[in-house]
Protein backbone atom coordinates (compact mmCIF):
# COMPACT_ATOMS: atom_id res chain seq x y z
CA UNK A 1 0.00 0.00 0.00
CA UNK A 2 1.38 3.18 -0.89
CA UNK A 3 0.81 5.87 1.17
CA UNK A 4 -0.05 9.51 0.57
CA UNK A 5 1.86 11.44 -1.83
CA UNK A 6 2.85 14.57 -3.23
CA UNK A 7 -0.22 17.21 -3.57
CA UNK A 8 -0.31 18.40 -7.17
CA UNK A 9 1.04 21.70 -5.99
CA UNK A 10 4.08 20.71 -4.03
CA UNK A 11 5.60 17.88 -6.72
CA UNK A 12 5.29 20.94 -9.62
CA UNK A 13 6.92 23.47 -6.87
CA UNK A 14 9.00 20.35 -6.32
CA UNK A 15 9.69 19.61 -10.21
CA UNK A 16 10.31 23.24 -10.84
CA UNK A 17 12.66 23.95 -8.38
CA UNK A 18 15.04 21.04 -9.22
CA UNK A 19 14.63 20.17 -12.89
CA UNK A 20 13.79 23.53 -14.36
CA UNK A 21 14.95 26.61 -12.54
CA UNK A 22 18.26 28.30 -12.73
CA UNK A 23 17.54 29.13 -8.64
CA UNK A 24 19.99 26.47 -7.22
CA UNK A 25 19.62 27.76 -2.85
CA UNK A 26 18.76 24.20 -1.85
CA UNK A 27 19.10 25.06 2.18
CA UNK A 28 16.16 27.88 1.68
CA UNK A 29 14.20 25.81 -0.41
CA UNK A 30 14.29 22.90 2.25
CA UNK A 31 13.93 25.55 5.15
CA UNK A 32 10.54 26.60 3.08
CA UNK A 33 8.80 23.08 3.09
CA UNK A 34 6.04 23.12 4.89
CA UNK A 35 4.89 19.09 4.56
CA UNK A 36 6.64 15.68 5.49
CA UNK A 37 6.02 14.21 1.64
CA UNK A 38 7.72 17.08 -0.13
CA UNK A 39 10.71 17.24 2.51
CA UNK A 40 11.33 13.20 2.09
CA UNK A 41 10.74 13.78 -2.06
CA UNK A 42 13.36 16.82 -1.72
CA UNK A 43 16.05 14.69 -0.38
CA UNK A 44 15.51 11.81 -2.18
CA UNK A 45 16.25 13.59 -5.51
CA UNK A 46 19.17 16.05 -3.76
CA UNK A 47 22.73 15.08 -4.72
CA UNK A 48 24.54 15.97 -1.50
CA UNK A 49 27.40 16.61 -3.91
CA UNK A 50 25.90 20.06 -4.23
CA UNK A 51 26.61 20.68 -0.10
CA UNK A 52 25.30 19.44 3.20
CA UNK A 53 23.97 22.04 4.24
CA UNK A 54 20.44 21.47 2.41
CA UNK A 55 20.79 17.96 4.48
CA UNK A 56 21.17 19.71 7.41
CA UNK A 57 17.86 22.28 6.95
CA UNK A 58 15.81 18.80 6.29
CA UNK A 59 16.99 16.85 9.44
CA UNK A 60 16.20 20.22 11.26
CA UNK A 61 12.82 21.27 9.66
CA UNK A 62 9.91 20.25 12.28
CA UNK A 63 8.18 18.13 9.40
CA UNK A 64 10.99 15.84 9.26
CA UNK A 65 10.23 12.32 9.84
CA UNK A 66 12.47 8.90 11.02
CA UNK A 67 12.39 7.29 7.51
CA UNK A 68 13.64 11.15 6.07
CA UNK A 69 16.21 11.58 8.51
CA UNK A 70 17.25 7.60 8.39
CA UNK A 71 18.12 8.57 4.79
CA UNK A 72 19.79 11.23 5.38
CA UNK A 73 21.88 10.04 7.47
CA UNK A 74 22.51 6.82 4.95
CA UNK A 75 22.94 9.59 2.10
CA UNK A 76 26.11 11.13 3.71
CA UNK A 77 27.74 7.30 4.59
CA UNK A 78 25.53 6.10 7.18
CA UNK A 79 27.24 4.15 10.03
CA UNK A 80 30.68 4.80 8.52
CA UNK A 81 31.23 8.16 10.45
CA UNK A 82 30.60 6.05 13.69
CA UNK A 83 33.83 3.79 12.79
CA UNK A 84 36.83 5.43 14.26
CA UNK A 85 39.50 3.78 12.10
CA UNK A 86 37.29 4.56 8.83
CA UNK A 87 36.88 8.37 9.80
CA UNK A 88 40.89 9.01 10.87
CA UNK A 89 41.29 7.07 7.60
CA UNK A 90 39.75 9.22 5.11
CA UNK A 91 39.38 12.74 7.23
CA UNK A 92 43.18 13.34 7.43
CA UNK A 93 43.08 17.10 6.54
CA UNK A 94 39.79 17.63 8.41
CA UNK A 95 38.00 18.10 4.70
CA UNK A 96 35.34 15.66 6.06
CA UNK A 97 34.67 17.44 9.63
CA UNK A 98 30.97 18.82 8.84
CA UNK A 99 29.74 15.55 7.31
CA UNK A 100 31.27 13.59 10.27
CA UNK A 101 29.40 16.13 12.58
CA UNK A 102 25.96 16.07 10.82
CA UNK A 103 26.23 12.50 10.61
CA UNK A 104 26.37 12.33 14.42
CA UNK A 105 23.81 14.54 15.16
CA UNK A 106 21.08 13.04 12.91
CA UNK A 107 22.64 9.78 14.75
CA UNK A 108 22.10 10.44 17.92
CA UNK A 109 19.14 12.36 17.07
CA UNK A 110 17.74 9.30 15.69
CA UNK A 111 18.74 7.25 18.35
CA UNK A 112 17.22 9.68 20.78
CA UNK A 113 13.75 9.33 19.89
CA UNK A 114 13.47 13.19 18.25
CA UNK A 115 11.15 12.17 15.51
CA UNK A 116 8.19 11.07 16.84
CA UNK A 117 6.50 10.07 13.65
CA UNK A 118 7.55 8.00 11.03
CA UNK A 119 5.54 8.47 8.07
CA UNK A 120 7.92 6.92 5.34
CA UNK A 121 9.82 3.59 5.32
CA UNK A 122 13.51 3.61 4.80
CA UNK A 123 15.65 0.79 4.32
CA UNK A 124 19.18 0.83 3.99
CA UNK A 125 21.18 -1.46 1.45
CA UNK A 126 22.60 -3.55 3.86
CA UNK A 127 22.97 -7.69 3.20
CA UNK A 128 23.18 -10.06 6.76
CA UNK A 129 26.93 -10.01 6.98
CA UNK A 130 26.71 -6.35 7.18
CA UNK A 131 24.39 -5.95 9.79
CA UNK A 132 26.21 -8.67 12.09
CA UNK A 133 29.11 -6.49 12.11
CA UNK A 134 26.77 -3.78 12.93
CA UNK A 135 25.17 -5.36 15.74
CA UNK A 136 28.54 -6.93 17.00
CA UNK A 137 29.99 -3.41 17.27
CA UNK A 138 27.00 -2.12 19.70
CA UNK A 139 25.16 0.05 16.86
CA UNK A 140 21.76 0.88 17.52
CA UNK A 141 19.49 -1.09 15.67
CA UNK A 142 17.62 1.69 14.74
CA UNK A 143 20.46 3.11 12.64
CA UNK A 144 20.84 0.50 9.89
CA UNK A 145 17.12 -1.39 10.52
CA UNK A 146 14.33 -0.37 7.86
CA UNK A 147 11.96 2.15 9.44
CA UNK A 148 8.89 1.77 9.99
CA UNK A 149 6.35 3.93 7.93
CA UNK A 150 4.65 3.12 4.44
CA UNK A 151 6.34 2.69 1.14
CA UNK A 152 6.36 5.45 -1.00
CA UNK A 153 6.37 5.88 -4.88
CA UNK A 154 9.94 6.70 -5.61
CA UNK A 155 9.30 8.15 -9.26
CA UNK A 156 6.58 10.23 -8.61
CA UNK A 157 8.62 13.50 -9.18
Amino acid sequence: MLIMELTEIEGKRLRRFLFESEECDFVEYAKSIKSTAELHYFLWNYNCDDGIEAVRSVVENKFCDFGTALMAFWYLGGTDWLDEKYVKSINLDGHFDQELQLAKDIAGALTSGKYSSCIYRYEPELNKLAKYKLNKAGINECLFEPSDGEEWDRHAV
